[in-house]
């Protein structure tokens, strides 16, 4: 397999170095990467990357500044084999996934013994690889026949609560709607959230059902085709979508702003969707300006299933976030604007204000 990529070695500063609009240098070694090979605007993740490096015994043989340029190719070729920033690791681990895999026989059983289940599936952020290590629970749709359902959705709760608690005496199952909350540790990736749901119908392919609308009343939606959406929108951008949804969510969880992860997704899907191209630095930036700009307005269902999706549960969450979120997008246009300066060093600080010190660390 041979791997082409365009970059810009510039041998003075070793700084300035963009995918794009710039001359064409070709990779002639074989290479296998690990992951997609993704361009984005690299400049502020070189010295993650150590691009400052030069290895003093490759030979200065073929086009100029070779001898850098073969180090930069071989470097930028392992930084952009991943779906992360530096050294991010966003994507749960495989600890975490397995813990999930673990409880979810337990709890299904539970369920079924109490009430019957018409489905019990993954749903939410893990269902659909969008979810962030350490921070996002696991989801699960429990459709419950709707002769054991009551006729509002708080009291359905409570039944559903009940049981897993006389299940899981020692956890401390609660409600929080739209689900009841079986917390298995003291990490939130160790909640497993059960939301309880009614089949209604099917629309255009995809199974509908009712959830609590935290109202005592029911709402309907479609974990199926929201996925579905999501998906094609991935796909459509070669798998960049994804991983631009988690770092958003990362800000979210990162400094405490109480939006739906839902809305989020729901959000970031249909900005990319109306995208050309993926840049993650660029694209975060323009995410979080348009959030704060739209004052994080309600959105249209893409799908057309749940009607308006809502951003936080009270409005008073509601401006404690869009406090967050004018800071947040004030600091990404900070970031952007020093590495188009060039002063890489000055962009990192801004990513990792953003980030709550979370990104990695300039250094020399």
């Amino acid at each position: 397999m041979r791997a082409f990529v365009i970059v810009c070695p510039h041998p003075f500063c070793c700084i300035v170095l963009h995918l794009a609009n710039r001359f064409k240098q070709v990779v002639t070694q074989p290479i296998v990467t690990h992951g997609t090979v993704v361009a984005f605007d690299i400049c502020v993740l070189l010295r993650v990357a150590r691009l400052n490096i030069i290895q003093s015994n490759i030979l200065l043989t073929g086009p100029s500044f070779q001898l850098l340029a073969d180090v930069f190719r071989e470097k930028i070729l392992l930084l952009t084999a991943t779906n992360f920033w530096g050294d991010y690791r966003l994507k749960a681990t495989k600890t975490e996934t397995a813990a999930a895999k673990s409880h979810r026989a337990s709890i299904e059983a539970c369920l079924k013994a109490n009430f019957g289940l018409n489905r019990f599936t993954r749903i939410g952020s893990f269902g659909n690889g969008t979810n962030v290590s350490g921070y996002s629970d696991v989801d699960y749709l429990a459709c419950i026949p709707t002769a054991q359902l009551t006729r509002t959705s708080t009291a359905s709760l409570a039944k559903v609560r009940n049981a897993l608690d006389t299940r899981f005496p020692t956890t401390g199952v609660a409600v929080n709607c739209p689900a009841v909350v079986v917390p298995f540790g003291d990490k939130k990736s160790e909640d497993t959230e059960i939301v309880v749901a009614d089949y209604i119908k099917e629309e255009k392919g995809y199974k509908v059902y009712e959830i609590a609308d935290c109202d005592n009343g029911w709402m309907e939606v479609s974990p199926d085709a929201h996925n579905a959406y999501v998906d094609y929108v991935d796909k459509q951008h070669g798998g960049k979508v994804k991983p631009l949804i988690r770092f958003i969510k990362a800000w979210k969880f990162y400094q405490g702003a109480k939006i739906s992860s839902f809305y989020l997704e729901m959000r970031v899907a249909k900005y990319a969707a109306d995208e050309k191209s993926i840049v993650y630095d660029i694209d975060v930036k323009n995410i979080l300006q348009q959030l704060r700009d739209h004052e994080l307005a309600m959105m249209q269902d893409p799908m057309g299933v749940s009607g308006y999706i809502y951003p936080c549960k009270t409005d008073a969450l509601k401006t404690e976030a869009l406090s967050k979120l004018n800071t947040a997008a004030t600091r990404a246009e900070k970031a952007r604007d020093a590495t188009i300066n060039g002063d890489i060093k000055l962009a990192f600080e801004w990513w990792g204000k953003l980030y709550y010190d979370k990104f990695p660390s300039y250094y020399l």
